[in-house]
């Protein structure tokens, strides 16, 4: 099929845009509740964090540079009421940081760990959120705080930031980064099971790798599993057949993690983009392949998210469509695929059954004036057939 040089164009375009998430994600304005009506009032939240970020002057706190270890701190954010379309632009704001001591008593991150069992003594669970690609310290802990309110998620939360570029064409020095902070989550992780507090952890993008590759190298441990649910919104990692960078560490992690949930979308521009620059499919964009392939009942959930709204690019789904909220707070609260495909609690389902050579492949369930146009699907196809102009 010959394409015409104007479209062409216009789909390149799209490459370097979705790369870049065509505003930079690393900006506060994303970040507002999907569920208060746009006339409530803002919502307060508090978060801890981690990070291997330097500190500097900046509201949130810290900035882009690499410091070679960890800070922790707590951070109190305004969540603002949801956005409508043609709406004005609203703000979240971070409350400056309030730091503290990560080394205590000999153990890395028992100053934290202490923290947050005095905040929430009654709860035995931590929620851990891990930013991906092109992300700054201050929208982490805000998305943080958002899921964590929206999700009216009861206990602890950690954002964990490690140190992205924040460069729309950082990806390489990204990857090297996010590395480098697996030790760091792998600490972080170790000493919460310790203090009797389970991990459940949302990941999103490039931070899916870090999370994946850091819990392949835990040890497990015959007391309990260190590690719930393991969201994986939009994953950033291979998941072609002849170059399997997932399926390794999924079995590798099968004993310290009780579910791994995967979302996909068929129309990531984002992970379209991704697979031209490594070479390989990526595991958030391809549902269908997905299910197919690593399916396990009770294991690993796969849910395709290809129609849920939310950014330009199709990638940022997980908190910005009420949608994909709702699910995850099911999901965090041990919901199954299955069940979320019926009525829970009297909440209506959150999933439905999208059928794939006779299998029904669980989808989130929007409503089709929601679903994203035919023009931006188009759009989208383009950018995944077409080389990108890096």
């Amino acid at each position: 099929m010959r394409i015409p040089a104007i479209t062409r164009q216009v789909a390149g375009l799209l490459a370097a845009c979705a790369l870049a998430a065509c505003a930079s994600y690393d900006n506060p304005y994303y970040v507002h509740s999907v569920w208060r009506p746009a006339d409530g009032a803002a919502s307060s939240a508090p978060v801890f964090f981690v990070t291997d970020r330097k500190a500097d002057g900046t509201p949130g706190g810290f900035g882009y540079e690499y410091a070679g270890k960890a800070a922790c701190g707590r951070i109190t954010a305004s969540i603002p009421a949801a956005k409508l379309p043609a709406g004005p632009d609203i703000f979240a704001e971070p409350v400056k940081p309030e730091t503290i001591a990560c080394a205590k008593n000999g153990s890395s991150f028992a100053g934290l760990i202490a923290a947050i069992r005095a905040a929430t003594p009654d709860c035995h669970r931590v929620m851990i959120f891990v930013h991906g690609y092109y992300t700054g310290f201050a929208t982490a802990a805000l998305r943080t705080a958002q899921l964590k309110s929206d999700t009216q998620w009861p206990c602890g939360a950690i954002a964990f930031s490690w140190s992205s570029t924040g460069k729309a064409r950082g990806y390489a020095a990204d990857k090297t980064y996010a590395v480098q902070a697996e030790p760091m989550l792998d600490a972080l992780i170790g000493e919460l099971q310790g203090a009797g507090l389970e991990s459940e952890i949302i990941a999103h993008s490039m931070g899916t790798f870090l999370v994946l590759d850091a819990l392949a190298k835990l040890t497990p441990d015959a007391r309990a599993r260190p590690v719930g649910e393991l969201l994986l919104y939009a994953p950033d990692i291979g998941a072609d057949a002849n170059n399997d960078d997932f399926l390794p560490r999924a079995k590798a992690i099968a004993p310290i993690v009780r579910r791994i949930t995967i979302y996909a979308s068929s129309g990531d521009a984002v992970l379209a983009a991704s697979r031209r620059i490594n070479g390989t499919d990526r595991l958030g964009r391809t549902p269908d392949a997905d299910f197919l392939r690593y399916r396990a009942p009770g294991t690993i959930d796969v849910i395709d998210a290809s129609d849920v709204p939310g950014d330009f690019s199709g990638h940022n789904y997980y908190g910005l469509a009420y949608e994909a909220v709702d699910d995850m707070a099911l999901t965090l609260a041990g919901i199954s695929a299955h069940d979320r495909s019926g009525s829970v609690w009297g909440r209506k389902p959150t999933l439905r059954c999208k059928s794939n050579r006779g299998d029904c492949v669980p989808a989130l369930r929007i409503d089709w004036t929601r679903q994203p146009d035919p023009y931006w699907r188009l759009l989208r196809w383009l950018v995944s057939i077409l080389p990108l102009p890096l």
